[in-house]
């Protein structure tokens, strides 16, 4: 996990997606300047690949463009798919071309001189994307040109991967499994795709769903924290 803060931005703390909803403050230096825009791009839950399916990815292709937070609902933000062609990117196709991004208004939208503090709730993005990696990036201008002044990744939904393991006792349930082993998620491959259950509140993860265990079975473990 990389975070860019780049040579504009000087952050209070750590970015914040806790239940939903961002948070962040700090410092725009530099002589950049603070436009009225946030986007929110998504990465998918990274997924094994064949050797013939990396061949086609690029050496990086941006997350797919979700939404933008901005002061009002009343605003509209336009925005370029990547121009990359990312087999394991969810979402429509990513072809280079201009969509209209969903727009959140923030509950905080603060801006005094340098200083500025943001407050927005992203569940509808995250519900309707899932699990995966949201990128943040704060939108400005420097030397009058158009930049990201902040390009910020945070994890949603998803837990390091601490080890592989071949299941080889009788049949379990994933959230007894969670218990016994003292897991915070368990990762099941089903020949196709990653399916997880993790105890959050008494609810999985976004997307996930509850499966039984049995001998032979390859999984992903990650510790409770």
């Amino acid at each position: 996990m990389q975070h860019f803060e780049g040579d504009y931005v000087r952050l209070n703390a750590p970015v914040s997606l806790a239940a939903g909803v961002l948070t962040l403050s700090g410092r725009i230096v530099n002589g950049a300047s603070l436009q009225t825009g946030l986007i929110v791009y998504h990465d998918p839950q990274p997924q094994p690949q064949s050797r013939a399916s990396l061949a086609l990815t690029s050496a990086y292709c941006g997350g797919y463009p979700v939404a933008a937070v901005l002061p009002s609902a009343n605003w509209t933000y336009r925005s370029t798919t990547p121009d990359c062609v990312e087999p394991a990117l969810a979402g429509p196709r990513a072809d280079g071309s201009w969509i209209d991004l969903s727009v959140i208004a923030a509950d905080r939208w603060q801006v005094e001189g340098a200083e500025f503090s943001i407050r927005a709730d992203l569940s509808s993005a995250l519900r309707r994307f899932g699990a995966g990696v949201y990128t943040i990036a704060l939108v400005g201008e420097v030397d009058e040109q158009r930049t990201e002044l902040l390009n910020y990744a945070l994890f949603y939904g998803l837990w390091p991967l601490n080890r592989a393991w071949t299941y080889s006792s009788g049949p379990i349930t994933a959230p007894a499994l969670i218990e016994r082993l003292d897991l915070e998620v368990v990762f099941y491959w089903d020949g196709a795709s990653w399916r997880g259950y993790a105890a959050s509140g008494g609810a999985p993860i976004p997307g996930a769903a509850d499966f039984t265990v049995e001998a032979g079975d390859w999984l992903w473990l990650s510790s409770a924290r």
